[in-house]
């Protein structure tokens, strides 16, 4: 079994929140990447911070709440130095 990555940055993506619907334009909400550990589904979940806190997300396909979030890759734009 390969060694457990740390939890990776999650992602942003602007949206509205209308209840339970999202569309893209309004406020910057974290997107977290996870994968069930029973059925090995990966997924994507918009949460606040402090829904992110406090629990874990249920599995869209089988319902499970035995998830671990993935590791996200990223990269750092920097200034350009003369």
């Amino acid at each position: 079994m390969p060694p457990r990555q740390p939890p990776g940055l999650p992602r942003y993506r602007q949206e509205y929140n209308f209840g339970n619907a999202f569309s893209t334009g309004g406020v910057l909400m974290p997107v977290y990447d996870y994968v069930c550990l029973d059925c090995h589904k990966s997924f994507e979940t918009v949460r606040t911070l402090n829904e992110h806190d406090k629990e874990n997300p249920k599995c869209p396909k089988c319902g499970s709440k035995n998830v671990e979030q993935e590791a996200a890759a990223f990269f750092a734009v920097t200034s350009k130095k003369s």
